[in-house]
């Protein structure tokens, strides 16, 4: 007897949901709802005789649709069936006119969504946090509200998907911070985030809005995430401590030029049809975990140098230091410049920043005391060029600075600096996740440390090199006017700012 397709029916839906209980699928009791009501038309089941074949579900939108769900028993595989439903589930779509229709597909199934004229797009690795238990925190900036979601969501896919959004409101929290919006789905025993709209630029709103999603997530139910792998969201899953449970090709039939996806991080994972992957086996649970750390390492050590290296008051003192005094002296206060930063890095990573600038007042106080530092630094330089009129001859009435001095001095000048403070604050917003390994922790202090150190010192060493020495000789005078001058200008923006 030929198979025939019919709407699922509740039937159909018993023997879905036993196939995709052994395949480790979790699928949320909201889709269910939604594909045996409204959508009711888009469930179809494949029947050979009085035997069970498949199912596939899909979602029409506006413009979009989705295909998801397709199942097929695994004795029965192999006879086309799978395809026979794929190919429903699209007709059924473009009937309703839509201009593109998107799925995910893993590497199995790539080939057959190919042969249909389906092409790859992206890739959605899936991350999950067994237990959020005490894993975020709410930074009190957050909208609720629904709208700017709904906004964001309109001008990722050209349309207006409110009935979608609408139909997830029961069991859903909607969290917008410093221009990143998201969803948060709570189902019983499961939660999905998605979708999750923002710069992708812009790690550390998206950061604090992902702390604050863990926050205000159930703290005995595992919390999923599809993130896009060309986002920075999978880097930032990691750094907060999901593991990465597998990945997907998104890929998509028709004309995608209306979609902008260039601003999405997250799928709504669990409301386009797609069910959720969630095994339990613990080997199929962080097998990524390593491969998605060390990018976010680099990039957040790229990040550091980039700032390490662009010209500061750090930069300025050494320089100084190096072509007025001596390559020891010039050695010493790279030193305690580095020693700065690693205390930074110390601090950032133990969690004590934020701590130490919610103190009152410090940020206030830490403004004049490092704009006054600096200021007096270059009010003392100005007052020491005056004297150097010759490079041998030493300042009159003042002895040259002990070791300790000189050391201090750089320690001193970096960790007095504002916009030090400001940095490091920003910079470590990535990475004080309760789940970011110690190891990781330890190997990023002692990198920066070394990154500081290894760029001071060859600043120094340069500096005070005899191939620059003689070039330097006769403007030095003017050399560490405009430094003094430049370190005025900083600290005096300090102090005003």
């Amino acid at each position: 007897m030929m198979a025939g397709l019919r709407r699922a029916q509740q039937a159909d839906w018993a023997h879905f949901l036993s196939l995709a209980s052994e395949e480790g699928w979790r699928v949320p009791r909201m889709e269910r709802r939604l594909f045996t009501g409204s959508w009711s038309q888009y469930a179809l089941a494949l029947y050979d005789g009085a035997h069970f074949c498949g199912l596939v579900t899909a979602v029409p939108h506006q413009r979009s649709g989705w295909i998801g769900n397709l199942i097929v028993p695994p004795q029965l595989r192999g006879r086309g069936y799978g395809r026979r439903l794929f190919r429903a589930a699209l007709a059924r779509l473009l009937e309703q006119g839509v201009e593109s229709v998107w799925l995910t597909a893993s590497e199995q199934g790539r080939p057959l969504y190919e042969g249909e004229g389906f092409v790859t797009v992206d890739a959605i690795e899936r991350w999950i946090m067994p237990s959020p238990a005490g894993a975020g925190s709410s930074t009190g900036e957050v909208d609720y509200s629904r709208v700017l979601l709904e906004k964001a969501d309109q001008a990722a896919w050209n349309e207006q998907r409110t009935a979608l959004l609408s139909a997830v409101s029961e069991a859903s929290l909607a969290l917008s911070l410093g221009g990143a919006t998201a969803l948060l789905q709570k189902e019983p025993g499961l939660q999905l985030v998605g979708p999750w709209y923002a710069t992708r630029s812009d790690r550390a709103s998206n950061y604090r809005l992902l702390m604050t999603l863990l926050a205000e997530a159930d703290p005995g139910s595992p919390l999923i995430i599809d993130a896009f792998t060309s986002s920075t969201a999978p880097q930032l899953c990691a750094l907060a401590g999901f593991q990465c449970s597998g990945n997907t090709s998104l890929m998509v039939y028709g004309d995608r030029q209306p979609v902008n996806l260039h601003r999405t991080l997250v799928l709504a994972c669990g409301t386009n049809g797609l069910s959720v992957y969630c095994s339990q086996k613990s080997d199929l649970l962080g097998h990524s975990y390593m491969d998605t750390i060390w990018p976010a390492l680099f990039t957040f050590l790229s990040v550091f140098t980039l700032a390490i290296i662009s010209p500061g008051p750090n930069f300025i003192l050494v320089t100084n230091t190096a072509l007025n005094r001596s390559r020891n002296d010039g050695l010493l206060t790279s030193f305690g410049v580095a020693t700065g930063s690693g205390l930074f890095a110390f601090a950032g990573l133990a969690g004590l920043l934020p701590l130490v600038h919610a103190i009152p007042y410090f940020p206030l106080l830490m403004r004049f005391v490092g704009g006054g530092y600096l200021a007096w630094l270059g009010f003392d330089m100005l007052r020491n060029c005056r004297s150097q009129l010759r490079p041998d001859v030493p300042v009159t009435g003042k002895t040259a600075p002990s070791a300790l001095l000189t050391y201090r001095t750089g320690l001193l000048t970096n960790l007095t600096n504002p916009k030090a403070w400001a940095f490091y604050l920003s910079l470590f917003a990535l990475v004080m996740g309760p789940g970011f390994p110690v190891w990781g922790k330890v190997f990023l202090n002692v990198a920066m440390f070394l990154i500081s150190l290894g760029w001071y010192c060859l600043m120094a060493y340069v500096i005070s090199s005899r191939t620059f020495q003689p070039l330097f000789l006769s403007y030095r005078p003017v050399i560490q006017a405009v430094l003094g001058c430049l370190l005025i200008v900083v600290g005096g923006k300090i102090l005003l700012n």
